[in-house]
């Protein structure tokens, strides 16, 4: 990748160094179209310039809205070469280099606190001048190939940031040390890298923080109990990651919890949902045990509801057959007993439900025919009674599987109904085991 000159730089410019990078970054990934250059420059001048600024006299030369016609010579169709601060390659064709003074650049232009360069395949290192920024609010550098360690460094630290995103990039090392005294950090975003290590029992004091993403990392550990101090918390991503024993903390905002793919265990929070904000929660494939606890539809807003591949057990809460706003819900590989709760079949909103692999007994509850389900799967359980013929009525039913049960009634002949039905299977009424029908 070009790389933009450092030289020189004084401390308010070190601010634009990013947006810099992007600009070279569009270069560099750019056809031999030179527009693809002008139009990354333009985006640079308007970032640079706030709105109270826009008629000032910084960059007057960067005349980026006034293309030169196409008959020009190749050399008037390069004119963005003689922007002040500009410095193209030997052939004059594409921007190489940016270097921008105070000179150049209005107060307001050198006093802007949001730097955003995303996916713009930046790599190498986070600058660490970035760390020690006063004004520096948000830092978005999400999408890059950016590695190395995050910035760290003496105090102040991040002394302004409520926004730090670098998601999806390839940094390594411990996670940084954010909590210190980073009262206004809102949203922390440091999932999809190589982090490792635990989470610095620190972050706990991080008061203003609404999200917090760790997914897609190589962290390991216990979940800090000094996170359930986040009360301000909407969001929790640890997903793909090593975490282990009982520190799944309850969080009185939450609206969404992801942390699918660990090795957590012991229970779900008895509360969790009693705030009535969840939204999703997906704990899929760890060790959790116990039961599902039974007010995560308190506030009638969940939603997505996963919670397979763990030792679960008990009865289905009867309340989520209430929930209307579900749309889908995984519930499979389990050790859930009981009979299914009535409603849980006929959500309105629900295109999803998988009970298979369980313990559960008793007949299936009545549907309703408007119900919208599109993957319906109790197999594998201890079901008994016939087949509920409102099945017939699910006209976005697509898949469908009753296997291994003890249901004591044929195929209903209204499956014919099911316009959408394209893969599925009961068990017939005194077949021998492994004697299916498909539908």
């Amino acid at each position: 990748m070009v790389q933009v000159r450092r030289n020189n730089l004084r401390p308010c410019i070190r601010l634009l160094l990013l947006p810099l990078l992007a600009v070279t970054a569009v270069s560099a990934g750019a056809s031999p179209v030179t527009s693809g250059d002008l139009y990354a420059l333009s985006k640079l001048k308007s970032s640079l310039l706030s709105r109270s600024a826009r008629n000032s006299t910084s960059l007057a030369d960067w005349d980026v809205a006034t293309p030169p016609p196409p008959s020009s010579s190749p050399a008037a169709s390069h004119h963005y070469c003689n922007f002040s601060g500009v410095t193209c390659d030997a052939s004059g064709n594409r921007v190489v280099a940016i270097n921008l003074t105070p000179a150049s650049l209005s107060t307001a232009a050198c006093s802007q606190p949001s730097l955003t360069v995303a996916a713009c395949s930046l790599s190498g290192p986070i600058p660490a001048s970035l760390a020690s920024m006063p004004l520096l609010r948000h830092l978005n550098l999400s999408t890059n190939n950016i590695s190395g360690f995050f910035p760290s460094g003496p105090e102040p630290y991040f002394p302004s940031a409520e926004v730090i995103d670098v998601y999806n990039n390839s940094l390594t090392g411990p996670l940084p040390a954010l909590g210190r005294s980073r009262t206004r950090l809102r949203h922390q975003d440091l999932g999809g890298n190589y982090f490792s290590g635990g989470i610095p029992e620190e972050y706990g004091d991080l008061k203003q923080l609404e999200v917090l993403g760790l997914g897609l990392n190589s962290l390991s550990g216990r979940v800090p109990p000094s996170l359930s101090r986040l009360k301000r918390l909407r969001e929790m991503h640890l997903e793909y990651n090593s975490f282990d024993g009982e520190a799944l903390v309850l969080l009185a905002m939450l609206e969404i919890l992801q942390a699918w793919e660990n090795n957590l265990t012991g229970e779900l929070p008895a509360n969790l949902g009693k705030n009535g904000r969840l939204l999703t929660l997906d704990v899929t494939d760890n060790r959790l045990t116990g039961a599902i606890p039974p007010s995560l539809c308190a506030g009638r807003r969940l939603q997505f509801l996963f919670l397979m591949r763990n030792k679960l057990s008990g009865p289905i809460p009867e309340d989520l057959g209430n929930c209307k706003t579900l749309t889908k819900v995984r519930l499979n590989s389990n050790l859930l007993n009981g009979s299914i709760p009535a409603g849980l079949l006929d959500l309105p909103m629900n295109n999803m439900l998988d009970l298979s692999d369980n313990l559960l007994s008793g007949e299936l509850p009545e549907m309703i025919p408007s119900a919208g389900l599109v993957f319906l799967s109790v197999a594998s359980n201890r079901l008994s009674g016939p087949v509920p013929p409102e099945i017939g009525h699910l006209k976005k039913l697509s898949l469908l599987n009753f296997s291994a049960n003890a249901l004591t009634a044929g195929v209903p002949g209204e499956l014919s109904h099911c316009e959408s039905l394209t893969g599925g299977h009961i068990v017939r009424p005194r077949e021998q085991p492994g004697a299916t029908h498909h539908a």
